[in-house]
């Protein structure tokens, strides 16, 4: 009886095993930014370093959507001490108090080719674990749309 616990417990292990490892180790990326009533699908996240200003990086974090070719955009420019990742962490508006570190110095939503609208007030969240972001947020932009959003996935750097 013990022989055939130990077979089964193998063979279980194994199957598990080969269950999680033809998973891929691809990570899906989600999400959706709001604006009013219309909510965009959003799937891919790039970070690009635009320069250095007032001691800080000048970071552009592009949330989109490259499946169908669905043209929507939620674009933040922030400040940050590194350009390598985008660190945890509050980021709040700019407000040209000299204080630059976690602040968006400006955003926008995006649909095809136009800026839509401009977001002047609100808040992102940033956390990271290894490799996978989890960013939300909460603005309105100068046309009083509330944008809110969510992305949980990985995100391309580029410097």
């Amino acid at each position: 009886m013990k022989r055939l616990i130990a077979k089964l417990s193998f063979i279980i292990v194994a199957f598990m095993a080969v269950t999680f490892m033809s998973c891929g180790s691809e990570y899906p990326n989600e999400g959706y930014f709001t604006v009013g009533e219309t909510t965009y699908t959003v799937n891919d996240a790039k970070l690009e370093d635009l320069g250095f200003e007032n001691g800080y990086y000048q970071l552009r974090l592009v949330l989109d959507n490259t499946e169908n070719n669905d043209s929507h955009s939620i674009n933040f420019l922030v400040y940050s001490e590194v350009n390598t990742y985008l660190p945890s962490g509050l980021y709040v508006p700019y407000m040209y108090d000299d204080q630059y570190n976690h602040k968006i110095k400006r955003a926008a939503w995006v649909v095809g080719d136009e800026i839509e609208g401009v977001i002047w007030a609100g808040f992102m969240r940033v956390s990271k674990s290894d490799e996978i972001y989890t960013i939300r947020f909460d603005c309105q932009d100068m046309n009083d749309n509330d944008i809110t959003g969510y992305y949980n996935g990985e995100m391309r750097v580029m410097i």
